[in-house]
């Protein structure tokens, strides 16, 4: 259980300035690859862990987030071949989608098939990903800027008004925080 989320969430608001600033870089070598990948898998699992601890607004958690769905072309993806994409998916049929933030942190953090998406330029547009249990049906396709306006959102949510009511069914309580403006 995280007892004190500033320090969890000051992370993610690092991460989406680095990822502000990165994002029109022009040279992705390996390592950069690399870092940015462990960078947003560390902190989608945040988000998910801020999620369980009722550390943001049940308005935030709520949130949707438009993506866009690639199709499967009906081949089964495997260990040795999840990263050829234009093999397995129908990129000439995209879906938009509303998926809510916490099965994008599922996605995430059970991804079976990950990979950044780039523009003609070299730039960083998004990240395209698919569970172990969605890769067999589609592949999802979240922009940058909306990764980066994620992260900052639940970076900069701290609720100062909880509501606490048991259920005697859960055994625990259901809890609802949100984010009240100043009554003056």
């Amino acid at each position: 259980m995280i007892w004190e989320s500033s320090y969890w969430k000051n992370d993610l608001l690092k991460t989406a300035r680095k990822l502000g600033r990165k994002k029109n870089k022009k040279r992705w070598p390996e390592r950069a690859l690399v870092n940015f990948e462990k960078e947003l898998f560390i902190s989608f699992y945040s988000i998910r862990k801020l999620i369980e601890a009722n550390k943001i607004s049940t308005d935030l958690i709520k949130t949707i987030i438009t993506a866009k769905s690639y199709p499967s072309l009906g081949k089964v993806v495997t260990s040795m071949n999840w990263h050829k994409i234009d093999e397995l998916y129908d990129f000439s049929t995209s879906n938009i989608e509303k998926i809510s933030l916490k099965f994008i942190c599922n996605q995430l953090i059970h991804s079976y098939v990950f990979m950044t998406s780039f523009n003609e330029n070299s730039q960083l547009t998004g990240i395209l990903f698919s569970s172990d249990r969605y890769r067999n049906k589609k592949l999802f396709s979240v922009d940058i800027n909306d990764v980066i306006g994620i992260l900052r959102k639940v970076g900069s949510n701290y609720p100062n008004s909880v509501t606490l009511k048991y259920d005697e069914k859960k055994k625990d309580y259901i809890i609802t925080s949100q984010m009240m403006k100043n009554q003056e």
